[in-house]
């Protein structure tokens, strides 16, 4: 399950940066890292403390939130990359249309 909205986001982010003309792979490595880094660190914070084994069956409770927090982190990084400026703006696009003009 994990899995499947991880790569939903991760195609979220690549349209996106198309979209805005920004490299999607500083934002995937970001989604990703922050991802996992909530996942690992919730799952093995809590079987410290609650003294949860990975044979135990409360292992699905602890897998319920890290879920909804690396969800939110996804969010907030998809947020962070529709806040961040283009790496263009129309008039520049114009001008390198205009640069190759005599190209053609």
């Amino acid at each position: 399950m994990d899995i499947i909205v991880l790569v939903y986001f991760i195609i979220k982010i690549v349209s996106i940066s198309k979209t805005k003309g920004i490299a999607a792979k500083a934002w995937v490595l970001k989604l990703v890292i922050r991802w996992f880094t909530i996942e690992i660190g919730i799952i093995v914070s809590c079987m410290l403390l609650f003294n949860i084994t990975l044979e135990d069956n409360r292992i699905f409770y602890v897998a319920i939130p890290t879920l909804a927090l690396a969800i939110s982190s996804a969010l907030y990084t998809v947020r962070q990359l529709q806040e961040s400026e283009d790496d263009f703006t129309a008039d520049e696009l114009e001008i390198e249309e205009q640069n190759f003009d005599h190209f053609r």
